[in-house]
């Protein structure tokens, strides 16, 4: 233990026994400083979407609108990254939710329509 460090429990330590409300205060900071950082979310081979955005606009182009609309930004981003609708991977930096439901409705429309010249 550093000098400082070993001055610093000095002064603490009988403030601890003789101040209940002190303790419990440097035991909730602790607790907090040594607690675990939550696990970041994984964006691989294993991520499943939500929704499949290219069936539902088949079924219902505004549909895919309002279910998009009843999911969350990480859930977006999820489809996203599951679908490939972004290769360059700046929507997945983006934070606001409306923002990529119309980049996920635009990008499905563009592949839906893709090539409809060519159908009868």
């Amino acid at each position: 233990m550093s000098p400082t460090a070993r001055e610093l429990w000095q002064q603490i330590e009988p403030r601890l026994d003789q101040e209940p409300q002190f303790a419990a205060e440097v035991e909730a900071a602790l607790t907090k400083v040594l607690e675990p950082a939550p696990a970041p979310r994984r964006r691989g081979p294993g991520l499943v979407a939500a929704i499949d955005p290219f069936v539902v606009y088949r079924d219902s182009p505004h549909g895919l609108r309002e279910a998009l609309g009843t999911l969350d930004v990480e859930q977006l981003k999820d489809i996203v990254t599951v679908y490939a609708l972004d290769p360059r991977k700046l929507a997945l930096k983006w934070k606001t939710k409306q923002r990529l439901i119309d980049f996920i409705y635009q990008v499905v429309e563009q592949r839906t329509e893709r090539g409809s010249a060519f159908r009868g």
